[in-house]
């Protein structure tokens, strides 16, 4: 009889895919008394996610792997900015940018449902400040240094109407 033993259901999963990928490797390694294989996580929160790419990997691959955490789309482009200022992302004059947001808010709901099922933690980076251009054109005088103009331009947007701003370390 093999036991895996673990604080948690996490816990007990990863000792259960780490022993089957170890009996892949050499198959012998189920048959042999005792076992006397402890395993730890080197840190607390660990987790994957692709810069470039959305939801890579699923939740599911992520539990496979060994991390106990996701990360779902950036915040930045889940605000709908109503409790700021409606005018943002006004819903009849800037429908088709409000609609991509709400496509985005969707799709980040289910991916935190699929991980939370799994007992992921999931975070939302958040170092790329992404801004809808229609913020920018509103609130430039107030964000921009000097009423510097090239803030809405540094880098290429993720959509038709949003630019992306670095932050600045």
């Amino acid at each position: 009889m093999i036991v895996v033993g673990a604080q948690g259901f996490l816990g007990s999963a990863y000792g259960v895919f780490a022993l089957l990928e170890r009996s892949k490797l050499d198959s012998r390694i189920l048959f042999q008394r005792p076992l006397g294989i402890k395993m730890e996580p080197k840190m607390i929160l660990r987790f994957v996610s692709s810069p470039t790419g959305d939801n890579y990997p699923s939740p599911e691959e992520a539990l496979r792997w060994g991390y106990n955490a996701v990360a779902i789309q950036a915040w930045t482009d889940l605000a709908l900015y109503d409790g700021y200022d409606k005018a943002i992302l006004d819903p009849v004059s800037r429908s088709a940018e409000r609609a991509w947001v709400e496509e985005r808010r969707q799709k980040a709901r289910d991916e935190i449902a699929r991980a939370k099922r799994l007992h992921l933690k999931v975070v939302s980076p958040g170092d790329v400040i992404s801004l809808p251009k229609s913020a920018l054109e509103l609130y430039r005088n107030q964000v921009a240094h000097d009423n510097d103009r090239s803030i809405s331009a540094r880098k290429k947007p993720r959509h038709a109407n949003y630019w992306s701003i670095p932050s600045r370390r």
